[in-house]
């Protein structure tokens, strides 16, 4: 017997998606998930502009990702024309990052996914039933907000990122005030894992996939860097970002991709809890998305607290951000944003002006492998009710946490 299933808006997640799923007798299933958002433009909007304007409209591509985006064109153009950021601009840069990925990370796990297995409707009736999970999803978003704000200048659309520097350098009280957060909220980063480890996500059948993120410099645990990691352990210059789509290659990028690759990088406690959680690697498994968020939690508030003691240990001095001075240049660079590998690429003339570009956001990479799943899950499943069917399904795409906004770009 032959049906269609058909999501016209999945549910919480960051934009609009939609899902098509048609199954038929001989049990031949295709699947068409989209992106509901339209195309907006952006890279139409930016060509003709001047590259000193591009890291302020680019964070418009997206509220959640805002600053990932801005710090993925600094980076770029900084690489294009050969400027070199101070260490402190490199610190701050950093800190601000982990608070942007704690902020996101926690708005995944306890706004987005944990409300459904706890049989709520959404956040607001999840934490009225179970204070507890509520106030801890709270505190840890407002902490990765206070750090985003307080380094880089703005939630959302941060404005102190700039190609060579860094425009305001936060006072030592305020990353005094940063620590004590930290300390504080650490605990609930941890008792995150404990949560998430503990759900029952059902059987997943298993699809294959290869790992691919930026390779961080040096041997940290980190979101920049020159060349790509992938699982099979090559190491790919970033002007081969195509390669990542090739032949339809089922490819995933993010959290659980990064675990995947560099566990043995992450800090100590970090490194512990994961142990801890019995999370066996490799795995392709889009549930254990969560438990990789998670750990990363921890692994930004330990990283964090780093950061702090060693900019105070150092010193905070005002700088002054360089002059850029335009090349005909090809600016190219991927960081990995909370969602995975993001890319921006871009073609500047000798008056700075942009000629071409090309964004590649996480949601882009990780569809071919969430569309495979969603056919595999549907396979094992045709025997269950359409409304069960359809609520699997929905799970399986937002374990990813696909930001259809940022695909729209």
């Amino acid at each position: 017997m032959s049906r269609t299933l058909r999501i016209e808006r999945i549910d919480r997640t960051r934009g609009h998606g939609a899902l098509t799923v048609d199954i038929n007798s001989g049990r031949d299933i295709r699947v068409s998930l989209q992106n509901r958002q339209g195309v907006r433009g952006f890279a139409n909007l930016l060509v003709g502009r001047h590259l000193e304007e591009v890291p302020s409209l680019v964070a418009r591509v997206c509220g959640n990702c805002s600053y990932a985006h801005r710090l993925a064109a600094v980076v770029a153009i900084e690489r294009g024309l050969g400027l070199r950021p101070s260490r402190q601009t490199r610190l701050l840069r950093e800190l601000a990052y982990h608070g942007q990925l704690i902020a996101s990370h926690s708005f995944h796990l306890y706004v987005l996914a944990l409300p459904h297995y706890l049989g709520g409707e959404g956040f607001l009736s999840m934490a009225e039933r179970f204070p507890e999970h509520g106030e801890r999803g709270i505190n840890l978003h407002c902490l990765g907000n206070q750090m985003e704000e307080g380094i880089a200048g703005r939630v959302p659309h941060p404005p102190n990122p700039v190609p060579g520097g860094f425009t305001r350098a936060p006072d030592p009280e305020e990353l005094l005030k940063l620590r004590w957060s930290l300390q504080r909220h650490l605990r609930d980063a941890e008792k995150t894992l404990l949560t998430f480890s503990r759900l029952d996500y059902g059987p997943v059948p298993g699809v294959d996939a290869e790992f691919w993120a930026v390779k961080p410099k040096g041997r940290s645990y980190g979101y920049l860097g020159f060349d790509f990691s992938e699982s099979s352990g090559r190491t790919i210059p970033f002007d081969q970002y195509e390669q990542i789509q090739k032949d339809g290659r089922q490819v995933q990028v993010g959290p659980l991709a990064r675990l995947n690759l560099f566990s043995s990088r992450l800090t100590p406690r970090a490194k512990e809890l994961f142990k801890r959680a019995d999370l066996k690697l490799p795995s392709a498994n889009p549930f254990h998305n969560y438990l990789a968020e998670s750990i990363e939690l921890v692994f930004s508030m330990e990283r964090s607290l780093w950061l702090i003691d060693t900019l105070l240990k150092r010193g905070i001095h005002s700088e002054k951000t360089p002059a850029v001075r335009p090349k005909a240049r090809r600016a190219l660079a991927a960081i990995e944003a909370p969602q995975g590998t993001l890319v921006h690429d871009y073609e500047f003339d000798e008056a700075g002006l942009v000629s071409k570009v090309r964004i590649i956001p996480p949601v882009v990479y990780n569809q071919p492998l969430v569309a495979a799943q969603v056919r595999e899950a549907a396979r094992v499943a045709t025997a269950g009710s359409d409304e069960g069917l359809t609520s699997f399904l929905k799970q399986i795409i937002r374990a990813y946490d696909p930001c259809f906004y940022c695909g729209s770009v």
